[in-house]
C-alpha cells in the first residue's frame, strides 16, 4: 500500500480534485483485463483498500462497477455513478445506496427522457441524458 499511498499524495489531493474519487473499472473479477484473475475476495479488497485509502485523504469515493459486491462495500463509499443502468437493466441494483442516504448518479446515452426520467426520479436516482461524445454539454438533468 505505499506505493499506492505515494502516488496518492502529489496526484490527487494538490492537484484540487474536488475532494471526490470516482474509483472507475474496479471490476476485474467481470472484466478480465490481459489475463488478470482475481477472486472474489482479491476484488473486494482491493475495493475496500482503495476506499480506506481516499478516505485517509479526506476524500469522498465512489463506486463506478463491481455492482456484484454492492452489498459488501456500501459501508466503504460514498455514492454510486453508472452509466446505462436503464439500459442495461441494473438500476435495482444500486437500490442499497438510496436509504442508506447516499446518492446515486445515474446517466444514460441512449435511452429517452420519457423512459429514464420517470424511473430515476421514482427511485430517488440522480439522472441525466448525455450524447454518447461524452463532450459536457448537451446534458438534460431529469429533476
Amino acid at each position: 500500500m505505499d506505493d499506492i499511498d505515494s502516488l496518492t499524495d502529489p496526484v490527487c489531493v494538490p492537484r484540487g480534485s474536488n475532494d471526490v474519487d470516482d474509483t472507475d473499472a474496479v471490476n476485474a473479477i467481470e472484466n478480465r483485463v490481459g489475463g488478470l484473475l482475481l477472486s472474489e475476495a482479491a476484488q473486494l479488497l482491493f475495493d475496500t483498500a482503495l476506499a480506506n485509502l481516499a478516505h485517509s485523504k479526506g476524500l469522498t469515493v465512489g463506486l463506478k462497477d463491481d455492482l456484484a459486491q454492492i452489498g459488501d462495500l456500501l459501508p466503504y463509499l460514498d455514492f454510486a455513478i453508472n452509466e446505462q443502468c436503464q439500459q442495461f437493466s441494473e438500476c435495482s441494483t444500486l437500490d442499497p445506496f438510496v436509504p442508506a442516504g447516499k446518492p446515486v448518479f445515474q446517466v444514460e446515452y441512449q435511452v429517452g427522457a420519457g423512459t429514464v426520467c420517470p424511473a430515476a426520479n421514482g427511485a430517488n436516482r440522480n439522472a441525466i441524458l448525455k450524447s454518447v461524445d461524452l463532450f459536457d454539454v448537451p446534458w438534460t438533468p431529469c429533476r
